[in-house]
């Protein structure tokens, strides 16, 4: 890892369990690797981006020159996903941690009741206008 990488990364023990014995569940190109905890079988990125990283890009994830084309390309995934918690479940309260501009909640019917948060202000600004 280079010292800017080292400082955007951080290796953290299981969550679950405190340990930190692993095995790649999967193999990436980049510096962040999924594993499974082999005590408790939680699947999670580690090592991970560094707080500072994530918020950083976080909160410029959405902005007045892609919002328009966040959603159109991120439209027909945020279908299937909403489709899948459907088939789940046939109705109730949805939270959705990191909802960028709220395009999922476009498809659900009128009976959820839907939340959502994102630390990119402009995305959630946009999900509270149209949601």
């Amino acid at each position: 890892m280079t010292s800017g990488m080292a400082q955007d990364s951080e290796r953290v023990n299981c969550p679950i369990c405190g340990e930190d014995r692993t095995t790649p569940f999967v193999r990436g190109e980049g510096p962040w690797q999924i594993v499974r905890c082999k005590r408790d079988g939680l699947v999670y990125v580690n090592p991970r981006p560094s707080a500072r990283l994530i918020r950083a890009k976080a909160e410029t994830f959405v902005r007045d020159d892609n919002e328009d084309l966040f959603e159109i390309y991120r439209d027909a995934t945020l279908r299937r996903e909403a489709n899948v918690i459907m088939a789940l479940k046939q109705g109730g309260t949805l939270l959705d941690v990191g909802c960028a501009t709220g395009r999922l909640f476009a498809s659900f019917p009128a009976s959820w009741r839907l939340f959502g948060v994102d630390p990119c202000p402009q995305a959630a600004q946009h999900a509270q206008q149209h949601y």
